[in-house]
């Protein structure tokens, strides 16, 4: 662990270092911010994703009036701040301000349709208990990525939490179905299989 520690410190040196010569870069601000998080330091890397999210919009802005929306440069500047907004959003996620979360993602997949956003502000939503709305964003990401084990696994723990032990047992065997080490998974066909064989 002391060795993780002094790694991330390391790599947060370095790219403090690199940032002085490009203070505006949102995805380098973005990178730093998670190594703040990835520390546990979650209060370093939200005033980070602040200036990140401000730096990509500006750059987004430029690259929109210099060549127009459709052009490589804004396309790419879209990307890169969807990217952050996801980041933003997965380190509010860990710091349990839900809310700020959702809104997070949300802006990201404004810019950016992403099976891992999707699933992303999904698990949020479940934990905030939103189970119709998480739902519907599993649905979306399985619309993108119809075999991705760990959407059908979140997909199938919001049916379970609403009651619906049939739709939670077809999406977790689909999800040991593309993934059969999916231990999880594995568990909870087992433990939906012993509950509809008791309640019928």
């Amino acid at each position: 662990r002391r060795q993780r520690q002094m790694c991330i410190r390391d790599s947060i040196n370095a790219e403090y270092g690199a940032l002085k010569s490009t203070p505006d870069d949102c995805k380098m601000l973005s990178r730093l911010a998670s190594l703040h998080s990835g520390g546990g330091d979650h209060a370093a890397a939200v005033p980070l994703l602040t200036r990140a999210v401000d730096a990509g919009a500006a750059t987004l802005a430029a690259s929109v009036k210099a060549s127009g929306k459709a052009s490589p440069a804004a396309c790419a500047a879209r990307f890169a701040l969807a990217a952050v907004h996801a980041n933003f959003g997965h380190v509010l996620d860990e710091m349990e301000r839900y809310d700020e979360a959702a809104a997070q993602y949300q802006k990201s997949l404004d810019l950016d349709k992403l099976a891992s956003t999707h699933n992303k502000l999904g698990t949020c939503l479940t934990s905030q208990k939103k189970l119709d709305d998480a739902i519907e964003q599993f649905m979306a990401a399985l619309a993108l990525a119809p075999t991705e084990p760990t959407v059908h696994y979140n997909l199938a723990a919001a049916h379970a939490a609403q009651g619906d032990v049939t739709e939670a047992l077809r999406h977790a065997q689909t999800a040991l179905l593309h993934d059969e080490k999916f231990a999880a998974a594995k568990q909870m066909v087992d433990v939906l299989q012993k509950h509809i064989k008791k309640n019928g």
